[in-house]
């Protein structure tokens, strides 16, 4: 009897460990992203920055470039600048 007692447990504890690893498998999967979303997410997120501040380099060259820029003008290139300096700390961040 000892015998079957021990064959029982033993197979209680490969199931309950079977499932228990099967049910930390799922909640890990559902709470977290897989790595490779993560990757995928970053490089969008580096182009897009990339993208935005060469658009906002490119409109403050062309605001220099003029030769009477209004007092409008002015503040627009204040404003590109300000946002050029805070998409830069975004970038060091990482």
């Amino acid at each position: 009897m000892t015998k079957q007692l021990l064959l029982g447990l033993l197979g209680v504890l490969v199931t309950g460990l079977a499932f228990g690893g099967w049910g930390a498998s799922e909640y890990l999967n559902s709470r977290f992203a897989a790595r490779e979303a993560v990757l995928v997410a970053e490089a969008k997120a580096d182009f897009v920055i990339d993208r935005q501040m060469e658009a906002i380099i490119n409109e403050i060259g062309y605001l220099e470039r003029k030769k009477n820029p209004t007092p409008s003008e002015f503040e627009r290139m204040r404003y590109l600048r300000d946002q050029l300096q805070q998409m830069r700390k975004v970038r060091a961040g990482k």
